[in-house]
């Protein structure tokens, strides 16, 4: 590792140390293991950062493959274990890497497009990287855990040696949102989230679709993409050259009918046709989102009145897995009326209680520009396309609630409520109480309040409020949580028989802002939570109550002035956007804070330094009891930590552990780790157990069966004998050594 780290900066490599006390005493009454997923880079960047002056300058940080730390938890020691996620895809990858010698590279390669990393032939990395969600079916001797993402196949890895074992159903099994016979790898949305019930021992899955694969993968752009780039970038830029001033699409929509009747090349026509059906079909420019966004259903070959009409393109399926080898249970889920339910956004989380499974269109957005944002690396195209394809997330959350009781596996269909009204705030993130007595859910959530969590900062970006400066290149690739409102921490009882929200509490704590390096509790930016027993493979939570939040606080590096635009008008705003932009400047810190959930107030808390930022938090017991202590509080917080120490060369940031206890977090941390090894950028989701063990490996889908069909059905077919042996030559043989 260099002398003076960045602030972004992650290693790829297997690692197994002995982490180092640097102040306070390690707890000799804490035990189990920490899990936590992170991105780390791809097979090019062989870690974090991205390379300058490379096809994959500038993304985001959220693109890169999962990698999994485990720490052990013993009396007076801590020792960590890390390894990549190492899905079929991943050796496609690596198989195509530049540089390499084989043939495949230039025909087949992956690289960066925005949040998704494609190759125009095979099709979309799952990267397994967002979420650990342990589980244990009767006969388990121990714990076995789920890599898992959004976009794709959750996967088994072992929790003793991290292995990539297996995806949890075959392709077959899964319905994927891009065309079949365009992509052996296609994308699979899903949910980071499964729900798993330690009591009946069963895990729920979600897998939706939507149109947008019919703009992403069916229209003839892509093609000649594959044709000749450099001639598609210049057609881009020639069209480009003629709209980039215009803001009404009205008037967009007549300059490119005007070119389309022009005698231009056969390439330029062709990407004329396709961005005026993006316009044409009201994909909603962000000053018109606060009504729903609606997805893209149009082909660049021909433009009808209306967007043609498919049963399949909007659907969501839940999933059951009992452990066993047989085919997964699959509903295919409709609401009152019958009709298939439409995600607009995405369904990162789910959860359960004891009688129902609870789903929601949650405020992470999957709009167009995340996805074909970035095809040519040219600042230019990427700034246009996402000037006109990004859309403001939902400012409220639709959730579906089904009874457990009605999954019948006789039927291939279930009925869901959907919210009579949604929650009136939107949330990326949120859980639930296990008991639900009379039909009465209790829902916890994480309102992130005109906060962004898909976009992040980019080269081109300039910064708020005038949009002249450039923005601070360490942060270039990092979420751009610049959030423009103060978030809230909501607790909302729905009556699930009735579809409707029985009562509501927020809690909005703006903190002592007049001494803002103390500034104690607060919601500036509400992050994760944990509390105990979080995701158990073993332990229902009946009630809840205790939580612990991270908030991040408001940064200036992190507020664009794209941003600052897209969120001026926020529906739901409590702070004005004045006064949000004078704190952003000002800065406000992380904070660690424990909620009392019954009486809806942040009770302790705990200020970090301006110079630490705050990524994960996972409660860890403390072993045996404490009469004196309430037990949903008797433990530890354990998190990981970006801190910066500056010296003579300038911002230096190393990773750390920071041990709070559970019962006391206004003390500050008891107990600091490091290792001179230990490097992250971006810690995400975690999970603890109390046990590890090795995967029985008694559930296997066998990789060659699984993908050599979608191989033999691609179109066109001259394609599939170097597929073929792509995949028999560097996929197949590290599943069936």
């Amino acid at each position: 590792m260099s002398a003076n780290r960045p602030l972004i900066a992650a290693t790829r490599d297997s690692q197994q140390l002995q982490l180092q006390v640097k102040s306070g005493t390690i707890p000799n009454d804490w035990y189990g293991h920490v899990f936590i997923n992170s991105p780390a880079g791809s097979v090019n960047s062989n870690g974090l950062p991205f390379p300058q002056d490379t096809q994959e300058t500038g993304s985001p940080i959220m693109n890169g493959d999962g990698y999994v730390f485990r720490i052990d938890l013993n009396p007076g020691q801590a020792s960590l274990q890390t390894e990549l996620v190492k899905p079929a895809c991943y050796y496609a990858d690596v198989a195509t890497k530049e540089g390499n010698a084989n043939q495949f590279g230039k025909l087949f390669g992956f690289e960066n497009w925005g949040m998704t990393r494609m190759s125009l032939e095979l099709g979309s990395r799952n990267e397994l990287n967002t979420a650990i969600t342990p589980f244990q079916f009767q006969g388990d001797s121990a714990p076995r855990l789920l890599a898992c993402y959004d976009a794709g196949r959750p996967w088994e890895i072992d929790p003793v040696n991290l292995e990539t074992i297996t995806p949890i159903g075959a392709n077959s099994e899964w319905v994927a949102s891009t065309p079949a016979k365009a992509f052996p790898f296609g994308i699979v949305q899903s949910t980071a989230h499964p729900s798993f019930d330690p009591v009946t021992k069963e895990m729920f899955f979600v897998n939706f679709t939507k149109s947008i694969h019919t703009v992403i993968n069916n229209d003839e752009v892509m093609e000649l993409i594959k044709k000749d780039e450099s001639l598609v970038k210049q057609s881009f830029q020639n069209i480009i050259n003629r709209i980039h001033n215009l803001t009404d699409t009205g008037e967009i929509l007549q300059v490119l009918k005007q070119h389309l009747l022009e005698p231009v090349v056969e390439e330029e026509h062709k990407i004329a046709q396709w961005l005026h059906g993006i316009f044409h079909h009201g994909h909603l420019h962000r000053d018109q989102t606060n009504t729903q966004i609606e997805g893209i259903t149009t082909n660049a070959a021909s433009l009808p009145a209306t967007p043609p009409s498919n049963p399949e393109e909007d659907a969501v399926y839940l999933l059951r897995w009992n452990g066993e080898s047989a085919p997964l249970q699959k509903w295919k889920v409709q609401d009152q009326n019958g009709k298939p339910v439409k995600i607009i956004q995405c369904m990162h989380q789910t959860t359960i209680t004891q009688d129902y499974i609870i789903l929601a269109d949650a405020t992470f957005k999957f709009s167009l520009d995340l996805l074909f944002n970035h095809p040519f690396s040219d600042t230019k195209i990427d700034n246009f396309l996402r000037k006109f394809l990004t859309v403001q997330q939902l400012p409220y959350l639709d959730v579906y609630i089904i009874a457990r009781a009605d999954l019948n596996p006789s039927n291939n269909t279930i009925t869901c409520k959907k919210l009579q009204q949604p929650i009136p705030l939107e949330a990326v993130h949120f859980t639930a109480n296990y008991s639900n007595p009379n039909g009465m859910v209790t829902l916890h959530l994480a309102h992130n309040s005109a906060a962004c969590l898909a976009e992040w900062v980019r080269t081109y970006d300039t910064m708020a409020p005038d949009g002249k400066t450039a923005p601070n290149p360490e942060v270039v690739g990092l979420i751009s949580v610049g959030d423009m409102d103060i978030g809230r921490i909501g607790k909302v009882v729905i009556d699930a028989k009735t579809a409707t929200i029985v009562s509501q509490n927020y809690i909005i704590e703006k903190g002592n802002l007049d001494h803002i390096a103390q500034i104690g509790a607060h919601t500036w930016g509400v992050g994760l939570y944990t509390f105990r027993d979080i995701i158990s493979a073993n332990t229902p939570v009946n009630e809840i109550n205790h939580i612990y939040w991270s908030c991040y606080g408001l940064d200036p590096r992190l507020l664009t002035k794209f941003m600052y635009d897209l969120y001026t008008h926020y529906e739901n705003r409590i702070i004005p956007v004045e006064t949000m932009l004078s704190l952003t400047q000002q800065g406000i810190p992380f904070v660690l804070s424990r909620q009392n959930v019954s009486t809806m107030t942040l009770e302790d808390a705990y200020t970090f330094p301006a110079n630490a930022i705050l990524k994960s938090i996972q409660f860890v017991p403390k072993s045996g009891n404490n009469s004196l202590i309430d037990p949903q509080m008797n433990g530890y917080i354990f998190t990981t930590e970006v801190v910066n120490y500056p010296n003579a060369d300038g911002d230096n940031y190393l990773c750390e552990i920071w041990i709070f206890d559970a019962g006391n977090l206004q003390q500050g941390p008891i107990c600091v780790l490091n290792h001179p090894e230990l490097n992250y950028a971006f810690t995400l989701h975690s999970a603890w157990t109390a046990t590890i063990g090795p995967s029985p490996r008694n559930y296997k889908i066998n990789i060659r069966e699984d993908y050599d069909p979608l191989i033999k059905q691609l179109e066109p077919a001259f394609r599939q004998p170097q597929i073929q042996q792509l995949f028999n030559q560097f996929v197949y043989p590290p599943f069936h050594a």
